[in-house]
């Protein structure tokens, strides 16, 4: 969370070590992973059949505010769990880097106006 009670220039510091932060991204997907069990269609010679069911890891993600899901093979899942860990880094990422930009845009307002005062050119 970002403290609204700095100056510009220490914001301005502050947002611009963020940016470096995103140099450091890899590879991301959106989405999230998730472990789904299921039964098979192999009723008699499958362990499903006797209650133990089948676990696979799908990819969850909106397309056009619908929920999709994707499988995601065996050999995949320890890529797609680093991508989705990397998108969620991203996305804490821009939103502390937008809240700066508000805190600066906020600060400067209240530094203009004491600048004023002080000259005693204010105003209302």
């Amino acid at each position: 969370m970002v403290r609204f009670n700095k100056n510009v220039r220490f914001l301005s510091r502050q947002r611009e070590a963020r940016l470096k932060r995103l140099k450091g991204i890899g590879p991301f997907i959106t989405g999230s992973m998730v472990k789904i069990a299921h039964t098979c269609g192999n009723k008699e010679h499958c362990k499903c059949s006797r209650g133990e069911k089948h676990e696979n890891y799908y990819l969850t993600y909106k397309v056009k505010n619908k929920t999709r899901t994707k499988y995601i093979p065996v050999d995949m899942e320890g890529d797609v769990r680093e991508w989705t860990w990397e998108y969620k880094r991203l996305k804490g990422l821009m939103k502390e880097i937008s809240e700066l930009g508000f805190a600066i845009l906020k600060q400067y307002g209240v530094e203009k106006k004491a600048l004023r005062i002080r000259k005693g050119r204010y105003e209302r």
